[in-house]
């Protein structure tokens, strides 16, 4: 599955930046107060351990942030930033269950939350329940329209399912926001080549390629687009280029090797990408299978023998 835009985030804080020495300290002073406490008492104490969690998480203590946002969960459920960064803290951790049980009763409470149902959609997504998270991504973007995070999360999902136009629109709704957003032009040029419109990818993807650096890794996505999208000169061409600076990337000559094997027309520029890919030690036996039973192309002895090795 495709990656979801992390919910990592600026810590949420109500009210200006608390330092942790003075939040301690209220913290303190709030601690005397009995069990008998008026509930406008218990709210303040609530936000009080919040508010110390949040100057924890600025320490990078993310251990003691949770501590802090969980005990004032346990004395106010409904204080609705403690909630929110202790689910983000759980989902930072891989903890998606714990994060949807952070986030229940505040959600109760308070059901319209985009902020607090982009984070339970995020946590959704990783548990693998996508139907439920689209629907829940839906219902954020109708509440925040300009969420892009929430608008490409959703493309993401969609994607996943096999709704390319839906996704589609969903990235190009990203980039009306922001016109040439990276990721959201590689998932558009993406979901145009599931729907055969590859001529319509090319602007997206030479806008997503035209802001790599030499030799970055992003090329190989384009590469593998290019190859998809059945247009072999433009992926070779991105490989090149890529390989211009990572000359022992096996995987990077092997992907080569095969768009030359497919252009039909470059057998001995094809062996050498795969000899290469040798040298640098790449071994994948599935793949070199696939390559040699690949139909439509013409393998030399020497070529099938190569693949034979990668096997082994």
């Amino acid at each position: 599955m495709n990656r979801p835009r992390s919910a990592r985030g600026r810590v949420a804080q109500s009210g200006s930046a608390f330092f942790l020495a003075a939040a301690c300290a209220a913290l303190a002073a709030l601690l005397s107060l009995s069990s008998c406490a008026t509930s406008a008492e218990r709210r303040a104490l609530a936000d009080s351990w919040a508010e110390l969690g949040n100057s924890w998480a600025e320490k990078g203590d993310w251990a003691k942030a949770s501590a802090a946002w969980s005990r004032s969960l346990s004395i106010d459920a409904g204080q609705g930033v403690a909630a929110a960064n202790l689910a983000r803290a759980y989902v930072e951790a891989g903890r998606y269950d714990d994060a949807l049980k952070a986030l229940e009763p505040v959600l109760a409470r308070d059901p319209g939350n985009a902020g607090l149902l982009s984070i339970k959609a995020f946590a959704l997504a990783k548990l693998g329940r996508a139907s439920e998270a689209i629907s829940l991504y839906g219902r954020v973007v109708e509440l925040r329209a300009a969420d892009r995070v929430s608008i490409f999360n959703l493309g993401l999902l969609l994607e996943e399912c096999g709704r390319y136009e839906e996704a589609y629109g969903r990235y190009a709704a990203v980039l009306a926001l922001v016109p040439g957003d990276p990721a959201a032009s590689l998932r558009a040029a993406s979901a145009l080549i599931a729907l055969g419109r590859a001529e319509d990818a090319m602007e997206p993807l030479d806008a997503y390629a035209g802001g790599l650096a030499a030799g970055d890794t992003g090329q190989l996505a384009v590469a593998a687009l290019w190859e998809a999208a059945g247009l072999y000169a433009r992926g070779m061409d991105s490989l090149s280029a890529y390989l211009a600076k990572n000359a022992s990337d096996g995987k990077a000559w092997f992907a080569l090797a095969r768009l030359r094997l497919k252009a039909g027309t470059m057998g001995a520029e094809a062996l050498d990408a795969l000899t290469r890919a040798k040298a640098s030690g790449f071994k994948d036996g599935a793949a070199a299978r696939a390559l040699a039973e690949l139909p439509g192309i013409s393998l030399s002895q020497e070529m099938r023998e190569l693949l034979q090795s990668l096997s082994q």
